[in-house]
């Protein structure tokens, strides 16, 4: 993601909790399918609606979303993945 991008403390938060719900993710499922899916989702939300190709979204905004905006819809999207994943697998960790 470093030489992909141009990288802004905000993105790096972003990655760290994106990160932090895919490991968590992995923890509570035993499997690496589940945050496998999540990943694609969340990279499809980056695309389609924080339009960060700049080409392919169905969401447009006028202005362009800040740097800010996006970190915080990938913050607020990354707290509701990891409530999901605790009412669908409960509060138990099996470390194995």
């Amino acid at each position: 993601h470093f030489f992909t991008n141009r990288v802004t403390v905000y993105q790096v938060l972003s990655w760290i909790i994106g990160g932090a719900v895919l490991i968590y993710a992995y923890l509570l499922s035993g499997s690496i399918w589940v945050p496998v899916v999540i990943h694609f989702f969340m990279d499809l939300t980056n695309v389609i609606i924080l339009n960060i190709t700049d080409r392919y979204s169905f969401l447009k905004t006028d202005p362009v979303l800040t740097v800010k905006q996006r970190f915080t819809y990938r913050a607020v999207s990354s707290v509701i993945i990891f409530i999901i994943l605790l009412l669908f697998y409960g509060t138990a960790i099996n470390f194995k």
